[in-house]
């Protein structure tokens, strides 16, 4: 993650200071994006200061970069974490801003993980993880209403619940991020889904693979129940999916030019992620191997 040295300051020259680390969590806008940030700052001045953490940007990176484009002198003020941990800030900043696929949010996730154990550790050198977990004075307590108690939680259970996601998807992105930067770059960027991802990578990786489940035997009444219920999912699962997709093929075109750009890349990714699942679904049924 980049930390953002060699910023503009506030006088409108390059400053030293850096970005925090829990800064570089979310990506930093596509350019489009910034451009129209910056002339808006500069038709209506920066809003809202970028905000510090220990003399660290915490918030505000984006804002930092508009703020250079458009001539505008920016403006800073210190964090006001309110018992946040400086993760679990920049998370309930962000998350509303923006439009991710639960995939990507998994790799936001796991790049959280190593800035927990990080916090955790600081913790623990100030003497202060038990009895209310305080740092610096103040209650460590998430806008989510997370105490990040490091005995109560794993560092998966911890990140999973800051950024909204089940803890199964961030083990598979800390997974993918150890055995294939690679693909979880392209996790990142929306291109694959983390599922995926981490089915390819468990498949090239025998310490990933998980044991098999054991069907029942062939001939006995349990073997049919189970191959009914499996038969009735899929003949109902992709019933209704024909539905949805005739649905959606009729929607009207200007209705669709009406998103905004992020929102239809949301449902772009969304519609990548139902596309592999598909696909790798058709393989199976085709006997095929992937």
């Amino acid at each position: 993650m980049a930390e953002g040295r060699g910023v503009l300051g506030e006088g409108g020259g390059m400053s030293e200071r850096e970005a925090h680390p829990a800064a570089g969590l979310f990506p930093m806008m596509e350019d489009e994006d910034l451009n129209a940030l910056a002339n808006d700052i500069k038709a209506n001045g920066l809003i809202e200061p970028i905000l510090l953490y220990e003399d660290k940007i915490l918030d505000g990176r984006n804002r930092l970069k508009a703020c250079e484009r458009a001539g505008v002198a920016p403006q800073f003020a210190d964090a006001a974490l309110n018992g946040s941990s400086p993760v679990a800030f920049v998370i309930s900043k962000n998350l509303h801003r923006r439009h991710m696929t639960k995939s990507q949010l998994s790799t936001v996730a796991a790049d959280m993980i190593p800035l927990l154990a990080a916090e955790a550790e600081e913790r623990k050198r100030l003497g202060q993880v038990n009895g209310g977990l305080a740092l610096h004075g103040m209650q460590l307590q998430s806008d989510f209403g997370l105490k990040l108690n490091q005995n109560a939680r794993s560092s998966n259970s911890q990140a999973a619940k800051l950024v909204g996601i089940a803890h199964t998807i961030v083990g598979q992105a800390v997974a993918v991020k150890a055995k294939d930067p690679e693909a979880f770059e392209r996790i990142r960027r929306g291109e694959i889904a983390t599922n995926v991802a981490y089915e390819q990578v468990r498949a090239g990786a025998p310490a990933l693979r998980r044991k098999q489940y054991a069907l029942p035997k062939e001939g006995t009444r349990k073997r049919e129940q189970y191959e009914g219920a499996a038969r009735r999912r899929m003949v109902d699962g992709l019933s209704a999916m024909r539905g949805y997709a005739r649905g959606l093929g009729g929607l009207d075109a200007t209705l669709l030019a009406k998103l905004e750009r992020k929102e239809r890349n949301q449902w772009l990714n969304i519609i990548r992620e139902i596309t592999l699942a598909l696909r790798g679904f058709a393989r199976n049924l085709k006997g095929e191997k992937k």
